[in-house]
Parts: C-alpha cells; structure tokens; sequence
C-alpha cells in the first residue's frame, strides 16, 4: 500500500473515531437539554441540529471515502478524505463550541445550585435555629403553665384555709364566679347554692336590695355591710372590694370578715365609756349628796329619841328621815351603775327581800295605777340564803315588777317565783357560770313583749322606750343589771313581741345564817361608856352630826378637819377608835390617812365614814386592816351597832 493510501486510512479511521465521539455526545446533548430552561434549549437544540447535519454529511463522506479506498480510486479517495476533513474541522469546531456552551450553562447551573445550597442551607439554619427556640419557648411555657397550676393550687390552698370570706363576682353580671370555704361556712349552705346568684342575695345592707357596687359606682369598694344567711339571720361583716383579672377577663375580688364579736365588743366598750360617764357624774354629786343627806336623816333621827311616840312632830319627823333614806338610795343607784358603790353585804333572804317589797307603799301604789293587772307571787320552795344588800336587791325587785306593769295594756299577769337551781352548764348570754347552789327569782309578765334588736339594749343607761319624766328615767334595768353583777349572779331574758318577757336572775347561795333583825327603839341601842373616839371629816356639818350622835350614844369626841392633823393628833393622844372620812380636799384621803395612823399605832381601831370612794381603794383598806365601814348617810342605829361592835372586837387585826 501507498504512503497516500495509508494516510488516508488514517484519516478515515480519526474520522470514524471522531464521529463516534460526535455521535456519543450528541446523545449525551439530548439528554442534557431535558434539564435546561425553553430559552437555553432553543440555543442548544441550534447547534445540536446543525451537528446533527454535519454528522449527516460526514456519515455520507465517511461511507464515500470508504468506498474509494475498497474500490482503489486514489483521486476521489483524495478529494473525499479532504471533505471530510474539511467538514470533521468544522463538526469538532461545532462540537466544541456546543460543548462550551454547554459547559457555561452548567457551570451557571452549579452556581446557582450552590447559591440555591447556601440560601437552602442557610434557611435550614435558621429552621433549626428556629426550632432550638420553639422547643425553648414550650420547655418555658411548660414551666410557666406548671408553675401556674402550682401558684393557683397554692393559691387555691391559701383561700381554702383563710378565715376569711372571699367570693369572686363577675363584674358584668354580678353575680358569684368562685367563693371559699370559710365564706360558704359563714353563709351556711353548700357552694353550688351560691355559684352563678347575685352577689347581693348574701352581701348587702340590710335595708338595700340590692348591689351596693352598682349602687357606690367605685371599683374600689369597703364598707360594713350584712352578711345574708341561708336561715336569714344577717351578720356584720367588713367587706373590701378590689378590682382583679382572671383568665383575661375583669373580676371583683369580695374579702369580708366577720365583725359580729368586734361590734359585741364596740357595744361593751360603749356600755363602759357611759359608766364611765355616769361614774364621773355619781361621784362629782353623791359625795355633795350624802353629806347633805347625812342632816336629813339624821337630825330628825335624833331628835325623835328625845320625843315620845305620841308626839305630833314624830310623824314630820319620821317623813324627812325616810325621805332622806329614799333620796340616799337613788345616789346609791347611781353608784352601782358606776360600779363605784360598796354595798354592805348581809345575809337576806329572796322571800323576805319579796315580801317586805310587797307589803311597801310602792306596791300599793303600783296596783292602783294597774287595777286590771292580777300579781301573783309563786313559791315552790324556800328560797336559799344569799348575801347581798338589801336595800338595792328590793330596788332591784321593784323595777322589774314596775316595768311588767307598764308593759301590760289592758288585763294581764305578773308573776313573781321563787325557787332553787343547781347550775352546772352555762345559761344563755354567757359563756361560764360558777357551778353550785342558786336562789332564783323569775320575773315574768304576758304585756308587749320586747322586740328583738331592741332586748340587747334594755341595760343600757338612760335607754328607755317610755316618756321621760312620765314614766321611767332609763335607769331601772341599768341598775337591775348591776345590781346582778355586784352580787356575782346571771341574768338571763326570754322576750318576744306580743308575747310578753321573763326574767330568770341566779345568785348564788350561802350556808350562813340569816340573823334577824328588830325595831328598835332608844333604850335598845347600843351605847358606849366614856370611850374616845377621834372624828376626821373635811366638812364641818358632818363632825358636828358625828359628834351629836355619838355624844348622844355616851361617847366622848373629837374632831379633825383632815388626815394630816389626825395623824398628829393621835402623835399626842390616845383615842379608842377613829371615825375616818374617805375623801378630803385638800389634803391626804382616808386610805393615806390610815396608812401612817397604822405605822404610828398599828392596833388603833378604825371605822370608814363614806358615801363615795373608790372600790379599789377601799379594798386596800381592808386588806391593811380595816375594822369596819359605814356608808353615809349613816342611820343612828347603824352606827351605834358598828361602833360598839369594833371597839368590843377582842381579835387583833
């Protein structure tokens, strides 16, 4: 074979070689247009045509080529090899330029893969970014939401176990969204009695049907008010309302408590701050009083033992002296009111206390004024012995038969009884009582009766549903009452209107016996026999009746106008008793008084003269050793008995 030859069966075999490799492309090309956008495929679909076409063209030079070198025609094998190489040049020109093109496109392809990576990427990290937060934000909001359930559990718990009201009112329909134990306690019914009501169905003024919020117009809201009761009793109660949110919404917040205990307490330290006012009154007169009263009573006293019982003057005489006795009594009443009386005690007897009563002036001038009324006096059993005054248990007595009478308006009873009592359990209106033996009076009448909000207030002084100046001075059951406390008994009422009232009094009893006592007249009085006796009174009216009584009664006497010239009197001289006044101004009183006479000569004997003193003061007397004490205005009888007894007294203090 020739070198031409040759060459030529080179070419011919880098021909086939480069349409296989054109060929293999051109079916890669058509696969990769399938992921191009309609505008780079046109491009590309350009070329791919026209190397299609040149592939033609080249199969067909390739084939003629071949068919020279089979046949051996050398010039058309020449011509041919150079067309095909010709067209081959340009194919792998084509070729290569598709392929470029191509390549850009990819390469443009991969960048914005990449970019559309990072962006994809990036947005991934923010998604997890994202999501570390979220899963924060619920671990927190799961922590919050459990926190929450705790803090209402706490809160929950807190209210259950407050003693204090709470209700939660919805604050546009007003009515009740959530109450407490202790509110429904206090209510006295169940909670789903009270869920979805009106609050004010159980939180108002009593005389307000109504929502006192609604009514004020504030959010913010306090003041008493009535707590309303399943049974319908009503109770005070301090009531606050605040303005709260509860799952999103405005609520109000009801706190109350029950002030009942706190009022109780109010209406005693005002029943104390009156006694204090009445005290402050008693003693600013009954010291004045009883040194006036003293003359009244004693003066016609002594000059009665001069005059015989025939004598007309005795009757005058024995009207001032009672006279005086009434008025000493009603300052004495005043003095109980005020706490500041020192009754003397002696051992008495209900039934005589009632009888004596009954067979009184006053009685009878009390069934004159109340013919249609019919008093019966009850005795089931001889009352027991009791130690007490006389004098304030009949005054005592005859205020409460007074007061049934007047509440009778046409016919009616009054009863009084009389029995014995063992008391062990306490008695309505107090929380203890001293068990053991009482001596009972029941005071019980079929009148008016007394309403209900009105019986908390009969003790009180100058309270009084009658006409002043007519019919009561508002200070008959104020001395009732005390009388009851300074003999250490209870008193229990039972009223109801148009029912009619009892009385139930307890004191209690003593196994002393009862000495009786008679009229007495001059030649029985007790009468001394020269001793001497030093008497100490700032008011010169007082030592001179002092004096005249005990003259009268054989004793020798001298005065001292105060405790100071007593104290050197006695320095001096030797005196069988002292007759000591309690108040003197200016000066020492008598409990100072006594203090340094019992330093100086610790058995002088000692009696107090005094209308008025303080309780505790006298009480500190006694205790230092006090022979005995009489209360002004004296009567000639007393004080001839007390002072014959103390200075016959062979017991040292």
């Amino acid at each position: 074979m020739s070198s031409s030859s040759t060459t030529s069966v080179i070419l011919i075999l880098a021909g086939a070689i480069i349409m296989a490799i054109s060929l293999t492309f051109a079916l890669k090309s058509s696969r990769f247009l399938k992921g191009f956008d309609s505008r780079e495929a046109r491009t590309l679909s350009w070329f791919n045509r026209i190397h299609h076409i040149l592939t033609f063209f080249f199969l067909l030079g390739y084939l003629a080529v071949s068919l020279a070198i089979y046949t051996g025609t050398d010039v058309i094998g020449d011509l041919f090899v150079a067309l095909i190489f010709f067209l081959g040049a340009i194919f792998v020109l084509l070729g290569v330029r598709l392929q470029m093109s191509m390549s850009a496109m990819l390469r443009k392809r991969y960048i914005m893969a990449e970019e559309s990576t990072d962006a994809l990427r990036a947005e991934q990290e923010k998604l997890i970014t994202t999501n570390k937060l979220l899963e924060k934000e619920i671990i927190e909001r799961e922590q919050a939401e459990t926190k929450a359930l705790e803090r209402e559990a706490r809160i929950q718990q807190i209210m259950s176990s407050l003693p204090i009201g709470i209700i939660i009112i919805d604050s546009e329909q007003y009515t009740v969204h959530d109450i407490n134990p202790s509110a429904v306690s206090m209510i006295g019914t169940t909670r789903e009695r009270i869920i979805g009501q009106p609050c004010h169905s159980f939180i108002r003024s009593a005389d307000i049907k109504s929502c006192p919020m609604r009514l004020s117009g504030k959010d913010i809201y306090q003041d008493e008010q009535c707590l309303i009761c399943e049974d319908g009793t009503q109770k005070p109660i301090l009531k606050t309302v605040s303005k709260i949110y509860l799952e999103g919404k405005q609520q109000y917040l009801e706190a109350f408590i029950d002030i009942s205990e706190i009022k109780h307490l109010e209406d005693k330290l005002q029943r104390a701050q009156r006694m204090e006012v009445i005290g402050t009154l008693a003693g600013s007169v009954a010291h004045d009083l009883n040194n006036i009263l003293s003359g009244v009573i004693n003066y016609p006293e002594l000059m009665l033992t001069n005059l015989d019982r025939s004598d007309p003057m005795c009757k005058p005489l024995e009207t001032i002296k009672k006279s005086g006795q009434r008025a000493a009594v009603i300052v004495q009443d005043l003095l109980t009111l005020a706490r500041q009386n020192v009754a003397i005690k002696e051992v008495v007897n209900l039934s005589t206390i009632v009888g004596d009563y009954m067979n009184s002036l006053e009685y009878a001038h009390l069934c004159n004024r109340y013919p249609d009324v019919t008093f019966r006096l009850i005795e089931k059993e001889k009352p027991f012995a009791i130690e007490g005054s006389a004098v304030h248990l009949g005054k005592m007595l005859m205020n409460l038969i007074t007061n049934s009478a007047e509440a009778i308006s046409k016919k009616g009873f009054v009863e009084i009884l009389l029995e014995n009592k063992y008391l062990d359990l306490p008695i309505p209106g107090y929380d203890s009582v001293n068990e053991g033996e009482y001596a009972m009076l029941i005071v019980r009448d079929d009148g008016i009766g007394i309403p209900a909000e009105n019986i908390g207030k009969i003790f009180e002084p100058f309270y009084t549903n009658k006409v002043m100046g007519q019919s009561g001075s508002g200070l008959g059951m104020p001395v009732v009452w005390s009388t009851v406390k300074e003999h250490d008994g209870y008193i229990q009422v039972n009223s109801a209107e148009g029912e009619g009232t009892e009385f139930k009094i307890y004191f209690p009893a003593t196994q002393r016996e009862i000495i009786s006592e008679s009229e007495y007249d001059a030649a029985d009085l007790k009468r001394g026999n020269g001793q001497a006796i030093l008497v100490v009174d700032d008011l010169n009216v007082q030592r001179e009746i002092a004096s005249s009584l005990l003259t009268y009664l054989g004793y020798i006497v001298q005065t001292a106008m105060n405790g100071e010239a007593a104290v050197d009197l006695l320095e001096t001289k030797k005196f069988d008793l002292v007759l000591l006044d309690m108040i003197m101004e200016p000066g020492i009183d008598g409990l100072e008084t006594f203090r340094r006479i019992i330093t100086r000569q610790p058995d002088q004997k000692v009696i107090l003269v005094s209308g008025y003193a303080d309780v505790s003061r006298v009480k500190q007397m006694k205790e230092l050793g006090l022979d005995s004490h009489i209360k002004k205005p004296y009567t000639l009888n007393s004080l001839a008995e007390s002072v014959h007894m103390v200075l016959h007294q062979t017991d040292p203090h």
